[in-house]
């Protein structure tokens, strides 16, 4: 796999996945600006894509890929659980960041934490966040979690509570 940009004031970049030499897929990557992660599932057969459009204070995004054969196939994992969360919790001056704790059952299943983005111009929902156990073939949630669930995980699963780079 290789990531690109032209420069580091290019906010448009490329994915490029690799079976040995022979190139398999290739994607445009936009709205990049800082906090690239790219995280492999256990089994070597998915990874996720998670960046920040604006560094330490933009909003976090994920894409979820996986790997068949001599193919890769982008899956729409984050959808229904952004959308449940954004019915609860939201803020109408900033998007939802979306983080991922971890994989679990391989590179079947993720662990998503949506949150409210952490500023006061969010209010009462400031920095509210909660987990949801996805499949990552259709994003049908598998199970939810609350914050205090999530965070209790993600302190296990990573460096510190909402990094963005869980296992």
């Amino acid at each position: 796999m290789s990531l690109s940009v032209k420069d580091e004031d290019d906010e448009n970049g490329g994915l490029r996945v690799y079976t040995g030499k022979q190139l398999i897929a290739k994607y445009a990557l936009g709205d990049l600006s800082g906090s690239v992660y790219v995280n492999w599932a256990p089994d070597s057969q998915a990874f996720y894509f998670l960046w920040s459009n604006g560094g330490a204070i933009g909003t976090y995004k994920v894409r979820v890929f996986k790997i068949s054969t001599n193919s890769v196939q982008e899956f729409v994992t984050i959808k229904n659980a952004t959308m449940e969360f954004e019915r609860h919790h939201s803020c109408a001056y900033r998007d939802t960041n979306v983080f991922v704790v971890r994989w679990m059952k391989g590179s079947d299943e993720l662990l998503l934490a949506p949150q409210v983005y952490p500023t006061s111009d969010c209010g009462k929902e400031m920095g509210v966040c909660r987990g949801y156990r996805v499949r990552i073939s259709d994003g049908a949630i598998l199970q939810r979690y609350s914050e205090k669930e999530t965070i209790s995980i993600w302190r296990k699963s990573c460096p510190g509570y909402m990094h963005p780079s869980g296992y």
